[in-house]
């Protein structure tokens, strides 16, 4: 039997269209791979499967509203589902329903290193970094159901590469071997361990394989690598649906040989090679998503790690407004991050880190203070970053926030003193006094000149700043300050009251000893985004019944909103040499990041959807949604009919016109599996009708819009000897 290379490439992309989880699986792939892979991947989609449908995300899609929102874009997804049903039935002989066989599955993708080789023809100008990969893909109990297809996969493969698949043989085991003119000893090796396709693209890769999962010995392996174990602690959970591992040393000592002078010290700068190696995993946890950060740091890193600060903690969600949206505090040892930053510059800017010294220099002799000790020394180590919506405001108050050390605050007052002796000629700096509180603003307008003053620009940001309580506030105007201090006097709720907060704090971790905390208001920033895009989305987008989504239609807020709630992740040092990052969000960490650009996609597709709907068709006619549900139909029936010639295939005749639609969903003598899982409807909601001929012609075909036989336009049939 030769077993195809290129189908993990197809399992990579249609498992999760599948939604098929992982089984235990018999063969741990870290225990087979070297001690330095540089990178390790793992994918496992069996808790989703399971319990899937308790994500938020989940019963939001579920909504009536929603639903009713998005059957069109799910009539077009149905239809190009089962275009991609209908190529790979063609092409290799297997469909998406024998795919949702894979119900034990886990994909790896492990790096074990980036050979670079030197160019050795005129046409290969460059030099060449040639990747050698294992990829591992478990097909369990779903193996029989791709047997049939594994040879037209491998000649595809062949064909595609320009090659022909030889057997080759590795520590007594067959394998398969394309050579693929890439770099030297590149190519494609694969073979099958029970149920576990192993691909490799070198011999050497394979050959080490196959010799571990000999000895089953895990010295010099990845699963016995005291960094990988280290960090795999912390990001793997039951219920891990991706775990990922890289050697980030490693791989920067392949890229910086290959890397400009100045990228390296970029790089540098920017403290990447602090980095051992780092660690990811994302968990299902029920309505939400957990994803894990460990990063490995070098012993002689040289971070400011703020482990001395004690029982410091994090406090200022105790100051801000419960209508905080989006709030970032940490600790952080001042003094020694700018020690830091000036050891980083000695050592890949010197020129720079000069500059900075002569700066300083510069600021002692001016302004009689030193900008290390005296300023920097009298701050933190908490620091906050917040920005929120009083009342029913569109423009949020944005504020930072800066710990004064006890004692420090006539200090700090001196400085500020001093500045506005130094710069009263080109910047004004102005006060009040509110609810006993001293604000103080800066006042542009005389740096930008008479003839500018009247005139909208930056001269016109008011950044104000004042003490409140044991912080330094520093807010974009006076009304954003006065906002904060109003809401401490009257005792209004902080953002520690409100309930979100509250609970996703008990959620996360345990509280105290936190490096950082993080906190967005994703239920708010969807509702915002709603409340204020939407009428937009409305009053721009013409009717159209060309159109196929109904902006009208639209689901009102609180179906969406009602099911989200907010984002907090935290990160915490472990140890002197380790730092560990959690988050906790309805749709994971990246979606929620990105959640306030919704609307802006959403007005880019609903644009590209107008402009496709109304482009000329076939004929020179608009197409309209009928026609679509027309396509859907054609494509559906030609679906239907690959389905019947499988039939004639297992059991050497055409099934019976009794036997429609039964034997799709319950099989054939020949063929005990389905067919296919569901039947399809039609567009317009009615059974697809076979028609069996005694000339061993069949039809399969729909009786159209009225779903009466003949008929012209939207109500004509069509059948599978229609085109689309």
């Amino acid at each position: 039997m030769r077993f195809p290379t290129s189908l993990s490439a197809v399992l990579v992309v249609v498992s999760g269209l599948c939604g098929q989880g992982a089984s235990a699986g018999k063969l741990v792939v870290p225990s087979v791979l070297p001690a330095d892979t540089m990178v390790h991947i793992e994918i496992d989609l069996g808790p989703l499967t399971r319990d899937g449908n308790k994500l938020a995300i989940a019963k939001i899609l579920d909504e009536p509203e929603v639903k009713q929102f998005l059957e069109p874009l799910g009539m077009v997804f149905d239809s190009k589902l089962t275009e991609l049903e209908k190529v790979l039935r063609e092409a290799a002989g297997v469909g998406l329903e024998e795919l949702k066989a894979l119900k034990a599955s886990r994909l790896t993708l492990s790096l074990l290193n980036l050979s670079v080789q030197e160019a050795t023809t005129s046409q290969d100008s460059e030099d060449a970094v040639v990747p050698e990969v294992v990829l591992t893909f478990e097909f369990g109990l779903a193996l029989p159901h791709f047997r049939r297809a594994m040879d037209r996969l491998e000649d595809m493969i062949a064909g595609a590469a320009g090659g022909v698949f030889q057997d080759d043989s590795i520590a007594g085991r067959k394998v398969r071997h394309l050579p693929i003119p890439f770099g030297k000893g590149f190519g494609i090796w694969h073979t099958l361990h029970d149920d576990v396709l192993i691909v490799t693209t070198s011999r050497a890769a394979m050959a080490g394989v196959l010799a571990r999962l000999e000895t089953r010995d895990k010295k010099d392996t990845l699963a016995g690598n005291a960094t990988y174990r280290e960090i795999e602690k912390h990001i793997v959970r039951d219920g891990t649906l991706l775990r990922a591992y890289g050697d980030v040393k490693r791989i920067l000592g392949v890229l910086f040989a290959q890397m400009p002078e100045a990228t390296r010290d970029a790089f540098s700068l920017w403290g990447f090679n602090a980095y051992q190696a780092i660690g990811y995993g994302l968990d299902f946890d029920g309505v939400g998503i957990r994803d894990r950060i460990y990063t490995r740091l070098v012993d002689d890193h040289g971070w400011p790690t703020g482990r001395h600060l004690g029982e410091t903690r994090i406090r200022t969600h105790e100051i801000v407004p419960a209508e905080t949206g989006v709030y970032a505090a940490g600790l952080l040892d001042f003094e020694q991050m700018y020690d830091a930053l000036l050891k980083t510059l000695d050592n890949g800017y010197p020129r720079l880190a000069e500059e900075m010294r002569s700066g300083a220099a510069q600021v002692d002799i001016n302004l009689g203070f030193n900008l290390r000790d005296d300023l920097l020394g009298t701050l933190g180590p908490e620091y906050c970053v917040f920005m929120a919506w009083p009342g029913k405001a569109v423009l949020p108050d944005i504020g930072l926030m800066l710990q004064v050390r006890e004692n420090a605050r006539p200090k700090i007052e001196g400085i500020i003193d001093t500045v506005r002796d130094e710069v009263q000629d080109k910047i004004e700096i102005r006060e009040t006094v509110f609810r006993g509180t001293k604000i103080q603003w800066l006042d542009f307008t005389r740096l930008a000149g008479a003839d500018r003053a009247k005139t909208f620009g930056p001269h016109n940001l008011k950044p104000t700043f004042a003490f409140v309580d044991e912080y330094f506030v520093v807010t974009l105007w006076p009304q954003a300050m006065k906002n904060l201090i109003a809401g401490l006097e009257n005792k209004t709720p902080r953002l520690k009251d409100r309930p979100d907060f509250v609970r996703l704090r008990s959620k996360i971790s345990p509280q105290g000893d936190e490096a950082s905390l993080f906190y967005v208001d994703i239920e708010g920033a969807v509702g915002f985004v709603m409340d204020n895009g939407v009428p937009f989305l409305q009053s721009l987008v013409p009717s159209d019944p060309s159109v196929p989504l109904d902006v009208g239609a639209f689901p009102t807020t609180d179906c969406v909103t009602k099911h989200l709630f907010g984002m907090m992740g935290v990160s915490r040092w472990s140890g002197e040499h380790a730092v560990y990052s959690e988050m906790y969000s309805p749709t994971g960490a990246v979606t929620s990041y990105v959640v306030v650009s919704g609307v802006i996609v959403a007005t880019l597709v609903m644009s590209v959807l107008q402009e496709a709907a109304v482009e000329p068709g076939f004929g020179g006619q608009a197409t309209t949604f009928e026609a679509q549900k027309r396509d859907l139909a054609a494509t559906q029936i030609a679906m239907l009919s690959v389905h019947v010639n499988a039939f004639q295939d297992w059991e050497g005749s055409l099934p019976a016109t009794k036997q429609w639609p039964k034997f799709l969903t319950d099989g054939s003598p020949n063929h005990p599996d389905a067919y296919l899982t569901r039947m399809p409807t039609d567009p317009w909601g009615r059974a697809y009708v076979y028609r069996l001929f005694p000339n061993g012609r069949f039809l399969v075909l729909s009786y159209g819009a009225d779903g009466e036989p003949g008929g012209e336009g939207e109500n004509a049939d069509i059948d599978s000897s229609s085109k689309k």
